[in-house]
């Protein structure tokens, strides 16, 4: 059973971890009424849930049809890729400017970390620490609102890059692929 006051914030959570698990599938329906039943609530925390994972982009609801989980069709990952281009290339330039030796340490530590991860073979743990590493750039860079954009679009991000790393031979690939990365940054070179 959930604590009354945080009924939805414990559905949206339940139903997150069901996504990036891979439990429930891109394209998959969502039955409020299922979800209130098994839960032992009543609908409504439910459907406030529904709605939070919805402008997480983990969720749409088709009207009169209901909510499904996000497809990551390939026009969306098209479109991931190419706001991720210009808002890591602007991410990166403001956080430029703004690092200074203890954040460089921290990404250094991050890419060992994936490196470490990506040699257990370990996929979740490896997106997880990915985030991290990227998100740092948004953190740097002292822009709220690119910071709140990178967070709105974290979600959709989790169901592009599970399917992106599936893209490389390896997670190390994955991983070396990020060693430019940390280089330019090293250099200062934007």
């Amino acid at each position: 059973r959930l604590s009354p006051r945080t009924y939805h914030q414990d559905v949206a959570r339940f139903v997150r971890a069901a996504i990036h698990e891979g439990k429930l599938k891109s394209g998959e329906p969502l039955v409020e009424r299922r979800i209130a039943e098994e839960m032992g609530i009543s609908r409504a925390p439910v459907r406030e849930a529904l709605r939070q994972l919805e402008d997480e982009g983990l969720l749409v609801n088709i009207p009169f049809k209901g909510w499904y989980v996000t497809e990551v069709s390939p026009r969306a990952m098209a479109e991931i890729v190419s706001l991720r281009k210009v808002l890591e290339a602007f991410a990166a330039e403001l956080s430029v400017s703004a690092l200074r030796p203890p954040d460089l340490q921290a990404l250094r530590r991050l890419f060992a970390d994936m490196e470490k991860v990506a040699a257990r073979d370990d996929a979740d743990g490896l997106l997880e620490l990915h985030l991290q590493f990227h998100r740092t750039f948004y953190e740097l860079a002292g822009h709220e609102l690119l910071l709140q954009v990178w967070t709105t679009m974290e979600g959709q991000l989790r169901l592009y890059l599970r399917l992106h790393q599936l893209t490389y031979d390896t997670l190390p690939h994955y991983v070396e692929a990020h060693r430019p990365i940390l280089e330019a940054l090293n250099a200062r070179d934007v």
